[in-house]
């Protein structure tokens, strides 16, 4: 660092000699002002932040030690050289430099800078335009400092947060799934086991008087009967709970089957059972893709494929519709049911991808096991 004082400790000691009424001596006066400078130095030493003095063209004019333990520079070797060599991103350095012009002063400016042995460190800068004796801007100072401390928190807050809206999700799914599964027993037990009822009631009024009421009357009780098993399939297949997964996909596409449209299922692998939420979100994401490829998509068939592999399993559902596009998702109905394989796709922590063009959709779903 340039000392300071010298030329003005020989401006006191002459002005000293000429007025006697002065009590302290030169020499005292220099001793005080040299420990003075001891104590700058100090401080200057100590700072933890990298201090930087720069000229408006970027060269650097002064520079604190702690450069060495953030950059790797000795501060002597970098007086004189320009603060571009620093910047990894040039554009937001010059963005930068035309905000501070304006605003005067920058705080918290985070970017990427190069170290010493080519390596790179997250920094943190507070940056403010000094003005000259004339009230134009002469020069800037830099307070810089590791951020790779703040950002590690932030991405610890960012888990925090995610894994926060992840439970609450799989609480809300959980709700749901709950509320499911009462009310499709509730279907099963009452009305369901009702309608079987009427049904042998019925049996026994038969007559050869109205025999063909009857048989009218037995048709739309089975088709009753079977409306209630398919919504009781539908919102809680036994499937599901008792044998899995894969028992429960055979069904569901058995039952969406019609003569318009040709859905089939494969399994490849051999599959071992999950915990039954991941069982339930996979088996929920199968049906959104499903009801969206029938509604929306124009498909005439749909594949879906389970996949079980060592430590992974997958999860495809293929279509051959009119396909969509993913920027417009909210222009139609279709976005809604993304959504809710995302939220679905989210509460088990797995991984989507999604792909679709004029020849169909594929959606793909890995959950690690």
């Amino acid at each position: 660092m340039t000392h300071l004082y010298p030329k003005q400790k020989q401006e006191i000691g002459t002005e000293m000699d000429k007025y006697a009424i002065i009590p302290l001596d030169k020499h005292e006066l220099a001793s005080k002002l040299m420990a003075s400078e001891d104590n700058l130095k100090a401080v200057f030493s100590s700072l933890s932040d990298v201090f930087i003095r720069s000229k408006l063209s970027g060269e650097i004019e002064m520079i604190s030690p702690s450069c060495f333990q953030l950059l790797g520079y000795n501060a002597l070797e970098l007086i004189g050289e320009s603060m571009a060599q620093f910047y990894t991103d040039l554009n937001k350095r010059e963005a930068m430099i035309k905000a501070l012009f304006v605003k005067g002063f920058i705080k918290k400016n985070r970017m990427t800078l190069l170290c010493k042995n080519g390596g790179t460190v997250i920094a943190e800068s507070d940056i403010t335009l000094v003005n000259g004796a004339n009230g134009e801007p002469c020069s800037i100072i830099y307070l810089i400092r590791d951020g790779s401390t703040t950002v590690k928190k932030e991405q610890e807050i960012k888990k925090l947060k995610l894994a926060d809206i992840r439970n609450k999700a799989k609480a809300h799914i959980e709700g749901e799934e709950k509320a499911r599964k009462r009310i499709s027993q509730d279907l099963h037990d009452s009305l369901g086991q009702l309608l079987i009822a009427t049904k042998r009631s019925l049996n026994q009024l038969k007559t050869v008087d109205n025999l063909d009421l009857f048989h009218e009357t037995l048709k739309l009780m089975d088709l009753s009967i079977g409306e209630v098993k398919y919504i009781v399939n539908k919102m809680t297949p036994p499937s599901l709970i008792h044998f899995g997964i894969d028992s429960a996909l055979t069904m569901l596409c058995a039952i969406s089957t019609s003569p318009a449209i040709a859905i089939e299922f494969n399994l490849i692998g051999k599959y071992k059972r999950l915990e039954i939420h991941v069982e339930t979100a996979l088996f929920r994401i199968t049906q959104e893709a499903i009801n969206n490829a029938i509604k929306h998509a124009k498909s005439k068939k749909i594949t879906v494929i389970l996949i079980a592999k060592k430590g992974t399993v997958g999860l495809k559902i293929i279509d051959n519709g009119i396909g969509f596009s993913l920027a417009g998702l909210k222009a139609v109905n279709i976005g809604n049911g993304i959504s809710n394989i995302n939220e679905r796709v989210e509460s088990i922590q797995a991984k989507l991808k999604i792909r679709s063009d004029s020849t169909g959709t594929e959606i793909f779903v890995t959950v690690k096991v």
